[in-house]
């Protein structure tokens, strides 16, 4: 499959959890880091969100 880069709307859509906590799961290195585009544009790439989709329905530990 191709990566494609995904803007945070997108992203918390995906993965359905607020932008406040998806931040502080970033903080605490449960969810892969963003990239930048720009200084106010971040981007997920879409196979590491996929990633820790699956790595979630597995039972790994993502609490923040």
């Amino acid at each position: 499959m191709t990566d494609k880069l995904l803007r945070l709307p997108k992203v918390l859509e995906l993965v359905g959890i607020k932008k406040t906590k998806l931040w502080e799961m970033i903080k605490k290195g449960k969810f892969p880091r963003q990239g930048k585009l720009g200084t106010k544009t971040s981007v997920w790439s879409f196979l590491e969100i996929q990633q820790w989709i699956e790595g979630v329905k597995n039972g790994e530990e993502i609490n923040g």
